[in-house]
């Protein structure tokens, strides 16, 4: 709504020696009291927009209710997903990677600032190839499955204590040594 201007304009025109109707006869006092004060009433509404009757809104992002004053329209999204705090729009722009609105698909105003991308490492590995049908590679596997039979069927007997311990760890070493050369055929 724009400015309202109320101005009393009777007996503005009236001259102490004009003659007055016989309506106007009534009310001369009034007339008179109207000539010399005029009554203006401004009534004004800031910016444009109303305040809105509510104070107090709920943030989109972490769904918490709060002042309007703490809270940022920062796009052109209304109703209940118009407000939101600043820090939460700035947390949502960096876990996403834009500024770019996903409701109303325009960029976030008031200076939002997105991290910028990273670049994937383009580092293939292969693990499905020619090195299943290496000799070397089935050579080794065949050596630590006769070893992991010999040593359980020693575990099971009576006295599996210190040999069987010291299998174990041979078997632990030979299986990391493995893998070890597993990495050296596939680089």
């Amino acid at each position: 709504m724009g400015d309202h201007v109320v101005v009393n304009v009777e007996g503005l025109g009236n001259d102490g020696g004009a003659v007055e109707k016989p309506s106007e006869a009534v009310n001369s006092s009034v007339v008179a009291a109207a000539s010399l004060s005029t009554t203006v009433d401004t009534v004004e509404e800031g910016g444009g927009e109303e305040e809105p009757l509510i104070q107090a809104a709920e943030c989109r992002i972490c769904q918490e209710e709060d002042s309007i004053k703490n809270l940022e329209k920062p796009c052109a999204c209304s109703g209940s997903l118009k407000y939101a705090h600043r820090a939460c729009v700035q947390r949502w722009c960096n876990e996403k990677g834009d500024i770019t609105c996903e409701i109303c698909h325009e960029q976030y105003k008031h200076g939002y600032t997105a991290p910028p991308r990273v670049e994937p490492d383009d580092t293939i590995i292969d693990i499905g190839g020619d090195w299943a049908r290496d000799p070397r590679i089935i050579a080794v596997a065949a050596a630590q499955r006769r070893l992991l039979e010999t040593e359980y069927d020693e575990y099971a007997g009576t006295d599996a204590s210190g040999a069987a311990f010291c299998r174990s760890a041979a078997l632990i070493v030979s299986t990391k040594q493995q893998f070890k050369v597993l990495l050296c055929l596939i680089s």
